[in-house]
């Protein structure tokens, strides 16, 4: 089906599609954003090189303040608005299950937080912006269960 989808759009659409990836945005990567996983060079209980690691590793508290630092940061209408004067027109956002029905580490909670709370309003934002600036999103279902 998402096939079909993406072929009409190429086929019915003027323009081609010129898309950027937003990865590592709420899929946490760190080939692509090697700053949030340094504070974990040099531990040699565990390696932490993914969302499911960064969670259970900091605990929902301190994961979540950090990911709420990366949210702000790393994905700005400012830097959208750039993309799209390059002539971007589509993003590309992985997102998660986990992000709509917490399990295992990211329904733990430690000061009535877990570790992925308000990413789906973050999510929200890149609609909005991408709606401001006439963007189109592609969501992939990146990583699941």
């Amino acid at each position: 089906m998402l096939l079909f989808i993406l072929l009409s759009m190429l086929v019915f659409s003027e323009s081609k599609i010129k898309g950027v990836n937003l990865g590592s945005y709420f899929v946490l990567e760190p080939y692509i954003n090697p700053s949030l996983f340094y504070q974990f060079l040099g531990i040699n209980d565990a390696v932490v090189s993914d969302s499911y690691n960064f969670c259970k590793y900091l605990g929902p508290y301190e994961a979540n303040k950090q990911l709420i630092k990366h949210w702000n940061s790393w994905i700005t209408f400012e830097k959208l608005a750039k993309v799209k004067q390059y002539g971007i027109n589509t993003l590309r956002i992985p997102i998660s299950d986990w992000m709509f029905i917490p399990y295992d580490v990211f329904e733990e909670k430690q000061n009535n937080i877990n570790c992925y709370d308000q990413s789906l309003e973050y999510l929200d934002k890149l609609f909005d912006y991408a709606d401001l600036l006439n963007l189109n999103i592609l969501l992939d279902m990146h990583a699941l269960k």
